[in-house]
């Protein structure tokens, strides 16, 4: 294991700063595609967002998981050894809030296609909205803010494009991915990817060359408790919207005499 066992006090303080996916969980896990398909008949997408739920909440408990790691790592190392060793608690803050960015991004990815297998859309209208550059869920919230605006999807949906935690968040993975990882603080001498010499103008013409920077090397561009904060606050937020989707979910199944009652999916043959 890379850290050994924290005192329970700490553990439960941890977990209570992480959003409960209790309540979420009895929900989603009960939703069986098989069982949904005997009242929507054989044309129906509707049974795959069952499917889609489900895989977006096992990279939410997973992203929970990470979060909850980043903090008890962060408590064995400065807290539980001795002496405290502050590079490998950085270490292992940034390595999992990494890992739950990337996992946010998959995410929201799963609930795009859950809203795409129950919201009515016109699949040529959509394709409008994407490019090469452009992620499924990006090009199905602005389907949605633009033709399907009242919508309680779309009211839920924007709330993450509203959010600089989420944006930053998902900016954040895309350049961990495509780029350079911004620079976080805490882990001694780092560059970046910048060329290091820059132009003499003098009067608007290049008289010369000289080298910037000095030895200790770029600014950091966030923190590791700025970089969890912000992945937090996503995760926090992305958790809201999932349940609400899943509740618009939810009343639709009803809608088709299918319903939830306790830990049971309840349908009324046809």
């Amino acid at each position: 294991m890379s850290r050994g066992q924290i005192p329970t006090d700490k553990m439960k303080s941890i977990q209570e700063r992480l959003p409960d996916l209790s309540d979420v969980m009895r929900k989603v896990r009960i939703l069986s595609p098989d069982t949904i398909s005997i009242r929507t008949g054989p044309k129906s997408r509707i049974p795959i967002a069952a499917v889609c739920f489900n895989d977006a909440f096992s990279t939410l408990e997973e992203t929970h998981y990470a979060i909850r790691e980043s903090y008890a790592h962060e408590v064995w190392y400065r807290e539980e050894t001795n002496p405290p060793d502050q590079l490998t608690s950085n270490y292992f803050v940034r390595f999992y809030c990494d890992d739950a960015a990337l996992r946010l991004y998959a995410a929201i990815e799963h609930l795009a296609n859950a809203i795409l297998a129950m919201v009515p859309t016109n699949k040529s209208i959509l394709k409008r909205y994407r490019s090469k550059r452009v992620n499924l869920a990006a090009a199905v919230r602005k389907y949605l803010v633009n033709h399907r605006p009242n919508h309680s999807v779309t009211k839920s949906v924007s709330k993450l494009a509203q959010s600089q935690d989420w944006i930053q968040t998902l900016d954040y993975r895309g350049l961990w991915v495509h780029q350079q990882p911004p620079l976080v603080s805490g882990f001694g001498m780092q560059w970046k990817r910048n060329v290091r010499w820059q132009e003499i103008i003098v009067d608007g013409n290049v008289t010369g060359f000289r080298l910037y920077g000095g030895s200790g090397g770029d600014k950091a561009d966030l923190t590791v408790e700025e970089l969890r904060r912000r992945t937090g606050s996503a995760f926090a937020l992305f958790v809201q919207v999932y349940d609400e989707v899943l509740d618009f979910y939810l009343r639709l199944l009803a809608r088709k005499k299918i319903r939830l009652k306790g830990n049971s999916l309840t349908v009324k043959l046809p």
